[in-house]
């Protein structure tokens, strides 16, 4: 049946964009509570380290209807993304192996501090093109960590966009990690589409996110939807742009679920086979 796995990546903190992740977490909250849709928010830990008061609010007012997992620390590449689009190629480089290892340990330590859990899952900032498959390294290691799914392939082979609907979840067991799942997140992230006709344009972005959702529901499909904390709001501060979306997806009779909600079914389902 098609699924719609809303997920919000919150990568402000007070120094690159003050007062967003605030502002955000209680919009998100509001939407998702009124509307009883679940989401999932991977959030830097620095930014869970800044907010703690915020990110416990919209827990107590979501409950298991906002989940929470990581993205890093301090929002740190795990893989370098050599991009190739209109604007030529762009070089984005990674950090050592214990690097990465420190920046995870460290966000699932703030999580497990300021919201009472450590994550289960991981988005990889900046994302990348065949998500963790050609890294046993990387995999062992957030693996390690008590990571069970990841949200990391959410680049074409150009290291662009967009991924295509039709790479869907599957478990790295040819790597030697079966019960660890990827949920790539397809399409176009909403910030990207949102940046193209600009944000004074809302209306151009609804209507293409009903045209994926049209074709997401023809073919039977998951979608993992990538939003982000501060194009969400930028121009909308109520987010009725989203709102708009996941209106169109709960009419077209869309399972709507939060990834680890949809890492828990898959995870049932093989463990039964």
């Amino acid at each position: 049946m098609h699924t719609l796995l809303p997920g919000y990546h919150l990568e402000s903190n007070d120094w690159s964009r003050p007062g967003v992740a605030a502002e955000f977490l209680r919009a998100a909250a509001k939407l998702h509570q009124e509307m009883q849709l679940p989401c999932t928010v991977f959030a830097r830990g620095q930014t869970v380290e800044e907010h703690p008061d915020d990110f416990r609010a919209a827990r107590d007012l979501c409950g298991e209807l906002m989940d929470f997992q990581q993205a890093t620390y301090s929002n740190l590449p795990l893989k370098t993304v050599c991009r190739q689009d209109h604007l030529g190629t762009t070089l984005f480089e990674t950090a050592t192996l214990p690097q990465c290892r420190d920046d995870m340990a460290r966000a699932s330590d703030v999580m497990e501090r300021v919201l009472g859990a450590r994550p289960v899952g991981l988005a990889g900032p900046l994302g990348y093109y065949r998500g963790l498959s050609d890294r046993p390294d990387l995999l062992e290691m957030v693996a390690r960590l008590g990571i069970r799914f990841t949200r990391t392939w959410s680049r074409n082979q150009f290291d662009a966009f967009p991924v295509p609907f039709e790479q869907q979840p599957f478990f790295y067991a040819p790597q030697g990690f079966p019960e660890l799942l990827e949920i790539p997140a397809q399409g176009w992230p909403e910030a990207a589409w949102k940046a193209a006709p600009g944000f004074e344009a809302p209306e151009k972005f609804v209507r293409q996110m009903k045209k994926d959702l049209d074709y997401v529901a023809a073919k039977g499909l998951v979608w993992g939807w990538a939003l982000t904390d501060w194009s969400c709001i930028h121009k909308d501060a109520e987010m009725r742009s989203t709102r708009a979306v996941l209106e169109q997806a709960r009419e077209q009779e869309f399972r709507v679920l939060s990834h680890a909600q949809f890492w828990r079914e898959k995870s049932a389902a093989i463990a039964a086979a």
